[in-house]
């Protein structure tokens, strides 16, 4: 635990204004594509979103926490990531646009990571060790977020990874005595949950292989054990 915490200090040390220019665009690529979702706006959320997660595995993984196990393992991770976003720029992928039915639920998903170096202040710790919005938990919930709200194709893909960080948030809430992943976890797996339901709603009557409704039922099931595991780790905590 000292190690984990220790690097998160020298990352916020050195890094904390690239950080904060990158909170900035991020709020700005968002408010772009509100306004007015034109291609160049499209393309611009893509490159940030690929940018955030090749910094990710580079300068958090590969560097700061390079004294951590499993930091290759997970950087690599986030390399994926940046390569599928960054095609996606490239090559011109699905359409990036505002969803209207999510207009209330995406902003606060959004602006979840916002509230990491507020729930570190409220427990106790002083910034550098603090969890920062450039964070893998903190882009996480923001990627999740930007495919909520403008996604109506969204990559299943990267849904599945970023499901996938959420279940590793819950063993880091006790491992690590980290608790501002108590909130990743809820927004991301809240996030997958509505996003899928309205997938499976718009294609249930496409003659699929589980149908529609038994997949729609399943993920209901997935998304309720992730919570019951959620709360067993609380209460052991």
């Amino acid at each position: 635990m000292e190690t984990f915490w220790q690097t998160i200090s020298e990352y916020n040390s050195h890094t904390w204004h690239i950080q904060a220019v990158a909170t900035l665009l991020a709020a700005a690529a968002v408010a772009a594509l509100y306004r007015r979702p034109t291609a160049a706006a499209q393309r611009c959320m893509r490159l940030l979103l690929a940018a955030l997660s090749f910094w990710t595995a580079t300068a958090y993984y590969f560097i700061y926490c390079s004294p951590r196990e499993y930091n290759t393992a997970l950087g690599v991770f986030w390399l994926i990531v940046g390569g599928i976003w960054l095609y996606g720029a490239l090559k011109k992928g699905p359409e990036l646009a505002p969803v209207r039915r999510h207009r209330t639920i995406a902003p606060i998903i959004m602006a979840v990571p916002l509230t990491y170096p507020l729930i570190s202040l409220a427990r106790g710790m002083a910034f550098p060790q603090t969890v920062t919005p450039i964070m893998p938990c903190g882009l996480a919930v923001f990627t999740v977020g930007v495919i909520l709200a403008f996604s109506p194709r969204p990559s299943i893909f990267i849904l599945m990874m970023m499901f996938h960080w959420a279940i590793i948030g819950i063993f880091k809430i006790r491992r690590f005595a980290m608790p501002e992943d108590i909130v990743a976890v809820i927004a991301i797996v809240t996030a997958v949950f509505i996003i899928f339901r309205d997938y499976l709603t718009i294609r249930r009557d496409a003659p699929l292989k589980p149908r529609p409704k038994h997949i729609s039922r399943l993920a209901c099931v997935i998304c309720a054990l992730i919570l019951a595991l959620l709360i067993y780790v609380l209460a052991s905590c």
